[in-house]
């Protein structure tokens, strides 16, 4: 893996499903040690942007890089780990068979975060076949499985969906210890924007499969000109047609 100030450059990527042009010429690029937020109605491309970095779908035409490789790819997406949609869960099995399917498909022989993962999540009977688990719980284990091995490049899709508030904070928390202690880049997308602005360095608003703004939190807390929160700057991006809709509502 090449050690680069950025863990992904996508140039120009387009993905088309049908008829429906799903992305749009996207260019992004995810700097290492970064949390990005990714922010978009439903059906505006952001799961698919999701599955092309991680390799779920191929993209129609544009150019992925991800930890500075082109060519090799495939070799450098173990480093990654991601929840996509739901998660992908065998419900005959145990949490914790679920969790070592993970860990041999990442040869990995023992992996000593995973106790602090479990502990974090608060999944404490990993002997329970997963069918028996609530919504909730479920989403722990698929998030659980996407932290195995340390991943440098974390894709969680929807993360906070069927989570308690307590294991919300837990979540966030434990997030901002993977970027400050080992320099991951996390790329999350959830419609619960107050959330989002309590630990995202980054915001990237996409709509009809086009990336319309990426902003700093920085950006966001000090540009007087605007003095607009994070609801706002997305609203607005809505159009005003839009804008006004959700105000009126």
């Amino acid at each position: 893996m090449v050690e680069t100030e950025y863990v992904l450059h996508l140039s120009n990527v387009e993905k088309r499903y049908g008829k429906n042009k799903i992305l749009k010429g996207v260019n992004l690029s995810l700097q290492r040690g970064r949390i990005y937020g990714l922010i978009g109605q439903n059906g505006a491309g952001k799961t698919t942007i999701m599955r092309v970095i991680a390799g779920l779908v191929l993209p129609d035409s544009g150019s992925i890089q991800l930890f500075g490789e082109y060519e090799k790819i495939d070799f450098v997406r173990k480093n990654v780990g991601c929840i996509i949609e739901s998660p992908t869960l065998y419900p005959n099995l145990t949490a914790m068979e679920n969790l070592n399917i993970i860990r041999r498909l990442k040869n990995i022989e023992e992996d000593e975060s995973l106790s602090d993962i479990l502990s974090m999540l608060q999944i404490n009977d990993t002997s329970k076949k997963v069918k028996n688990y609530s919504v909730g719980m479920k989403q722990k284990v698929g998030i659980a499985m996407a932290l195995i091995g340390d991943p440098q490049l974390l894709i969680l899709d929807e993360p906070l969906n069927g989570l308690d508030p307590i294991a919300i904070v837990r979540l966030r928390k434990y997030l901002q210890k993977l970027v400050e202690e080992k320099n991951v880049t996390i790329l999350i997308s959830s419609h619960i924007l107050s959330e989002l602005d309590k630990f995202a360095s980054d915001f990237i608003l996409i709509d009809s499969g086009e990336i319309k703004k990426v902003i700093t939190k920085e950006e966001l807390e000090t540009d007087a000109s605007t003095n607009k929160n994070l609801e706002e700057v997305y609203l607005d991006l809505l159009g005003e047609e839009q804008h006004s809709e959700v105000l009126n509502s």
